[in-house]
């Protein structure tokens, strides 16, 4: 079944286009807060959203935090060309 058209704009669009999304809201704030901090702020804030994330791990598959950490390692790894300045036995 179509959506009905006024104007040539389906009356969905104009209805999600009126409604606020709480998604947006929350993500404007959260970057209007990190551009207030300074250098420091910005990498503590980095460091408790990544303890926030390995409790999380932790928490939804039963890991030790030995564990988790191997796992968030691994996962970064993945994908990754080392790096040629790390080789010892080049030039």
């Amino acid at each position: 079944m179509a959506a009905r058209s006024v104007g040539g704009v389906a009356a969905a669009a104009r209805y999600t286009a009126a409604m606020r999304s709480v998604a947006d809201d929350l993500r404007r704030e959260t970057r209007l807060a990190a551009a207030a901090l300074d250098a420091r702020g910005r990498i503590d804030l980095a460091h408790r959203l990544a303890d926030d994330d390995l409790a999380a791990l932790m928490r939804t598959r039963e890991l030790s935090l030995p564990e988790a950490k191997r796992l968030f390692a691994r996962a970064r790894a993945i994908g990754r060309v080392p790096s040629r300045s790390n080789d010892h036995d080049g030039p």
